[in-house]
């Protein structure tokens, strides 16, 4: 009876149950006690006001809403970090962002944003857990300690990219098992798309591609002094 019981114990915490909770238990914590109303600050407002403008203009124009622009058409009295390029105004961040939130925009508005910033970061902590077999409790415990999962909720094109990236390398290395030309497509284009919302991807693409390229070598190599040894 005692070992059953041991058993059901230790196999409770590698349930998918309890893996997908320790991956989105910490996301929607800060989801619920960091109201969002309260992080539409600098650039964070700017970020708003973009994907609602696109939303606004039924995402035909980048143009941003700004009521009182007939008043201010210099811009002087705007709190908004805007320019006026050929009669147009601008906010200077990824127009795939602000498509982002347009899309989000009429769930909710901007909490209806930070809810889609919170599942795509419980997704990647979910991605992860399940590729590499980690543990929830160990899930969970790198959600709180790891400063990525704050950053990426406070600021949703980290988020974005770093799901966008993660899965894209998730699929990549599936589409290696399995050799799949589909898979590797998709990847690959995830993978591109990262840096569309955070330039700084670029850098950790950079790094995967090279580590990739020394793993290939390596093993390339050992298969020719293979061939040579017979």
């Amino acid at each position: 009876m005692i070992l059953k019981l041991k058993a059901l114990l230790i196999q409770i915490p590698k349930s998918k149950i309890f893996t997908i909770s320790a991956s989105f238990i910490f996301p929607y914590f800060l989801y619920l006690t960091i109201p969002p109303k309260y992080l539409l600050s600098a650039d964070h407002y700017e970020k708003f006001i973009l994907g609602k403008s696109i939303y606004l203009n039924a995402f035909q124009s980048l143009d941003v809403f700004y009521p009182g622009f007939g008043f201010d058409p210099e811009l002087k009295f705007s709190l908004l970090k805007m320019s006026i390029v050929n009669g147009h105004k601008i906010i200077a961040f990824p127009v795939s962002l602000g498509i982002l939130y347009a899309f989000a925009y009429p769930f909710g508005g901007v909490y209806g944003i930070y809810f889609l910033s919170a599942l795509l970061i419980g997704a990647v902590l979910y991605g992860i857990g399940k590729e590499f077999k980690i543990p929830a409790w160990q899930i969970f415990l790198f959600s709180i300690l790891s400063p990525i999962v704050m950053n990426s909720y406070l600021f949703m094109d980290v988020g974005v990219g770093l799901f966008l990236f993660v899965f894209g390398i998730l699929l990549y290395q599936r589409s290696k098992e399995k050799r799949s030309t589909q898979l590797t497509v998709i990847g690959g284009f995830l993978l591109s798309l990262s840096y569309w919302f955070r330039l700084e991807y670029l850098i950790f693409i950079g790094l995967y591609w090279f580590c990739e390229g020394i793993i290939h070598l390596s093993f390339s190599e050992k298969s020719k002094d293979k061939k040579n040894s017979f």
